[in-house]
């Protein structure tokens, strides 16, 4: 590889852990070597060489590498189709045709790796954890459901943060954020995308967009040309 691709290169040594973080700009992690595992709202996945990881903007996730170190390139990907696109993780059908490409133009790279297809499902979670998210996203209290499960609130918390990187309540502020993310990135309105997302009011809404993205609703829904031209 180039200098150039070589700099977006990162060795993860083995027991290594990143907690939950964002990337404003949209990407691609290409596993080059060793594997691990990525956790966020939609799951956990694990993640091997020759696997590809798209990331959207300011999507919330973190690593863990519990046996293997790993090499991961990042490459950009186009902002408003990575979003439309959403997160996935997928066997490459050419990681080195990938690699090579991305010498050349990396916005090309990127379009590849958007069109590719075979996302893979997230590993399976004990059988009460989705049942037990879907009534925390629906907005009942986490002692409440763990009650309805049989399980204590304390257990209930350590195993969605093994297998989400986020406990319950965190969860669903999540679903709220990427709700009112979308809705904005749709052109709503502030006030409506609050509404929306089911935040108290848009006050509510940028206080928690502006503490957990570090940007406001407008930055949020602005085109990426748009965000460029103010910079």
């Amino acid at each position: 590889m180039t200098r150039s691709l070589i700099r977006n290169v990162e060795v993860f040594e083995a027991g290594a852990c990143l907690p939950m973080h964002r990337h404003a700009d949209a990407y691609a992690a290409l596993v080059l070597d060793g594997s691990y595992d990525e956790f966020s709202f939609d799951g956990r996945f694990s993640c091997r060489a020759g696997d590809v990881v798209l990331h959207p903007r300011t999507h919330a996730h973190g690593n863990a590498f519990p046996e293997r170190s790993a090499r991961v390139v990042s490459i950009p990907l186009p902002a408003e189709l990575a979003d439309a696109r959403g997160f996935g993780v997928f066997a490459a059908s050419d990681l080195d045709a990938i690699l090579r490409l991305a010498e050349e133009d990396t916005t090309r790279a990127g379009l590849a790796l958007i069109e590719d297809s075979g996302d893979r499902a997230a590993l399976a979670p004990p059988d009460w954890v989705t049942a037990f998210v879907a009534d925390i996203l629906g907005g009942h209290s986490v002692a409440a459901t763990a009650r309805k499960f049989r399980i204590s609130p304390e257990h209930a918390s350590r195993t969605c943060r093994s297998w989400f990187g986020l406990p319950p309540l965190a969860l669903r502020r999540e679903s709220r954020i990427r709700a009112a993310i979308a809705a904005l990135r749709d052109g709503v309105c502030a006030s409506e995308a609050a509404q929306i997302a089911g935040f108290a009011d848009q006050p509510h809404m940028t206080r928690v967009l502006r503490s957990q993205t570090g940007q406001t609703p407008g930055r949020i829904g602005a085109r990426p040309d748009q965000i460029r031209s103010r910079r």
